[in-house]
């Protein structure tokens, strides 16, 4: 266990839901860079930068089929320091 919470500045998680109606996994297409993520389908188009830098490798998506959500959980790409540890 450590002192970090959602609202601090030491995370290294960041969880970003998209919501897509009407849509299906097969239909969505994901692009995560290391500054920005990109969701695209049929009827949607989502370019989001993101507050820090992340590791793309790192990150990970789920699709929730029960309401037509897409969970992306980034890993932040940052240093730590007295602030950030």
């Amino acid at each position: 266990m450590s002192f970090k919470t959602p609202s601090t500045a030491s995370c290294e998680w960041l969880t970003v839901l998209v919501k897509l109606p009407q849509e299906t996994r097969e239909n969505v297409e994901l692009s995560v860079e290391s500054e920005a993520i990109d969701v695209r389908s049929s009827r949607y188009r989502l370019h989001l930068p993101t507050p820090y830098p992340v590791d793309p490798n790192a990150s990970s998506a789920k699709w929730h089929n029960d309401t037509s959500t897409l969970e992306i959980t980034l890993r932040l790409a940052r240093e730590l320091d007295n602030v950030n540890f």
